[in-house]
């Protein structure tokens, strides 16, 4: 999913986070050394899904989805000069890496997924690199309330980095409770840890 949210329009240098996440958090502003910043964006295109049968149930199917994140970073973000923001100089970081989900019914209304990935990003132009791993479990309750399909979802998971150039390595949780019908609302508590 690529979106572009309310960050696009200020850079926030003091409670960026450092940009090994962005391949994970999204699109967004995130630190770059101690006094630089960059505004990263987020892909995650799809690369191959299927099902796999059950084998309790020929009705509950699992689903297995791998994708391949990619993040592009700029150092500046000014619209009034959108050559320069094209510019090979202005990009700052980039990485790419793979993720892997599994869809799992445990029941009609209950789902678990699982989901793995790994990625290596780096720096351009300089000799910081970094690898991040994550791993996260998601559980999904779907019921009915009148006219509406509602889903409730909770979801717990683990993110790391380890890096050439930053030590001791940070760690991040979060923790992300959903609730959806036809619109979509989110709550997200981040906590980054040094």
């Amino acid at each position: 999913m690529f979106h572009v949210d309310a960050a696009l329009s200020q850079q926030m240098t003091e409670t960026s986070v450092h940009w090994a996440y962005a391949s994970y958090f999204g699109t967004g502003w995130y630190r770059v050394g101690d006094q630089q910043s960059a505004f990263i964006a987020s892909l995650a295109p799809r690369w191959f899904s299927g099902e796999v049968e059950s084998p309790k149930s020929a009705d509950q199917r699992a689903k297995y989805t791998v994708r391949a994140p990619v993040t592009v970073g700029v150092a500046q973000l000014n619209f009034e000069n959108v050559p320069g923001i094209l510019d090979p100089g202005n990009f700052s970081t980039v990485s790419a890496g793979l993720r892997a989900d599994l869809d799992v019914p445990v029941t009609t209304r209950f789902s678990v997924r699982p989901s793995a990935q790994l990625s290596f990003g780096t720096v351009i132009g300089e000799s910081d690199y970094a690898w991040t791993y994550r791993g996260d479990l998601r559980g999904r309750y779907t019921f009915r309330a009148g006219n509406l399909d509602w889903a409730l979802i909770g979801a717990a998971g683990f993110i790391d980095y380890d890096t050439a150039s930053v030590s001791p390595a940070t760690s991040a949780r979060q923790v992300t409770f959903e609730a959806t019908n036809q619109y979509s609302a989110r709550y997200t508590i981040r906590d980054e840890q040094k």
